[in-house]
């Protein structure tokens, strides 16, 4: 897999946010991969969050169908409750 096929896979979930009003930023990780970083609501808690990150993959997902050797890896336990990054 290259770069560009998670790129694409990155501008469809930025569509996503952008036609839900939600900002995501995404930072490289690793050699292939990519974060997508997104502000909660305060008044959200981290199991909130995660559902919230399943249901981007589960759209990603039926967005874009990806063919067998062409998939993309979404990493719902980067979204995990005790894996949620704070700002300062």
């Amino acid at each position: 897999m290259t770069f560009g096929v998670v790129n694409e896979a990155a501008a469809e979930v930025r569509r996503q946010f952008n036609d839900t009003g939600v900002v995501g930023v995404p930072r490289t990780t690793g050699n292939r991969g990519l974060h997508v970083y997104v502000r909660p609501l305060p008044e959200r808690d981290g199991y909130q969050v995660r559902a919230a990150a399943v249901a981007v993959a589960r759209e990603l997902e039926r967005r874009r169908p990806e063919e067998r050797g062409m998939r993309v890896f979404v990493d719902l336990n980067q979204s995990a409750p005790h894996k949620t990054v704070v700002g300062a």
